[in-house]
């Protein structure tokens, strides 16, 4: 379950303008280093 809701939030994130780009991107960071622990691979696609 852990793994399908760590890919959802990837696919899915976008970072709003009140955050930032840092913020937006720390986010993203936690979320793929999450994925690293779990050995998640997030698809070429959704990458690009």
């Amino acid at each position: 379950m852990r793994r399908s809701l760590l890919k959802h939030q990837f696919e899915e994130y976008k970072a709003s303008e009140e955050e930032g780009l840092d913020e937006g991107y720390d986010k993203m960071q936690k979320i793929l280093s999450k994925m690293n622990t779990l050995k998640i691979k997030p698809d070429q696609e959704d990458i690009n």
